[in-house]
């Protein structure tokens, strides 16, 4: 069983861990949470999610600057280590119990994981260099070798380092790059000569790694196919599938869930979600309530139908 929600939600839910067990004795319990720890604290109980979790660590400082915080561009950055790390602990859990017979409660938290990224910047002692790392909205790169470049025409991330210079010294148009005076200054000017596609091409050729930057409408375009039940994995880094009968009665492009790639396994594809209260009139009659009495819930808005008018917005 898994769940997300504080320790607080627990026992009046019914999910602690006696009463679990004694309906269904050796069931195996995972629960996530924000800002939950081995210990507990004055946060322990909020609830909250990714954005809250890369404000309260320092996340959105480290990538935006200490002036301009802002969020760092992800699909869940740390929502998806939570989920692995989710899904290791009840691996974990699934062999004690086969080794043992014990069963256990799994834990993790969007906040156990951020520390896990966030470690290298906690320390300080004497001695100790300050962080390099780049950050504010002006930031290209890390250095003048791994650097985004404008070039003739779009961009281009080029990932190299010092030990490549005599690869690169191979690459038509940067003949003089071992003996230029500044590398980022004549990186600058070298790239606008020639379109992102070219350099790209002329760089891997050498054995240096570089890429163009395209906008997720040109992602999309390039990577996305029809639904079939599948995740692309096999695509490259990305994956998009289009789903004409979405459920919202809009044709929707969906990002594939391809985060973890095992070379043993396989990822299921994630089907379209109902219209949230979409069964809602199913599910009470199952249980047993009439028509009549499911009419009335409804107009007494004890029961819904819809959060909304719509699915998703027009």
């Amino acid at each position: 069983m898994v769940i997300n929600a504080p320790q607080r939600q627990l026992k009046p839910l019914g999910l602690d861990r006696e009463t679990l067990q004694a309906v269904n004795p050796g069931v195996l319990f995972c629960r996530l949470d924000c800002l939950g720890g081995p210990r507990v604290g004055p946060k322990s109980d909020y609830i909250g999610y990714d954005d809250i979790i890369q404000s309260n660590s320092g996340i959105m400082s480290r990538f935006g600057g200490e002036q301009t915080p802002e969020e760092h561009a992800h699909i869940g950055t740390l929502d998806v280590n939570c989920g692995f790390a989710a899904g290791m602990a009840m691996g974990l859990s699934l062999y004690h119990k086969l080794r043992t017979g014990e069963a256990t409660t799994a834990r993790t938290s969007l906040a156990a994981v951020t520390n896990l990224a966030q470690i290298p910047f906690t320390f300080d002692y004497q001695g100790r260099q300050a962080s390099n790392e780049p950050s504010g909205r002006g930031s290209l790169g890390y250095s003048a070798l791994s650097h985004f470049y404008h070039c003739l025409q779009g961009w281009i991330y080029i990932d190299s380092d010092e030990t490549e210079i005599a690869k690169l010294a191979r690459v038509s148009g940067l003949e003089d790059i071992a003996t230029c005076e500044d590398v980022g200054v004549y990186l600058t000017a070298m790239f606008k000569r020639r379109s992102a596609s070219v350099w790209e091409q002329s760089l891997q050729a050498v054995g240096v790694a570089a890429a163009q930057t395209q906008s997720i409408v040109q992602l999309r375009d390039k990577y996305s196919r029809m639904a079939d039940g599948k995740v692309g994995m096999d695509g490259g880094s990305y994956a998009f599938s289009i789903d004409p009968e979405h459920p919202s009665g809009h044709c929707v492009t969906r990002v594939d869930h391809y985060s973890i790639r095992p070379s043993k396994g396989r990822i299921m594809a994630v089907s379209a979600s109902e219209k949230f209260g979409h069964s809602s009139r199913e599910i009470l009659e199952e249980i047993g309530y009439t028509h009549g009495q499911i009419d009335n819930l409804i107009a007494e808005n004890v029961v819904a139908t819809g959060w909304s008018g719509e699915y998703l917005p027009s």
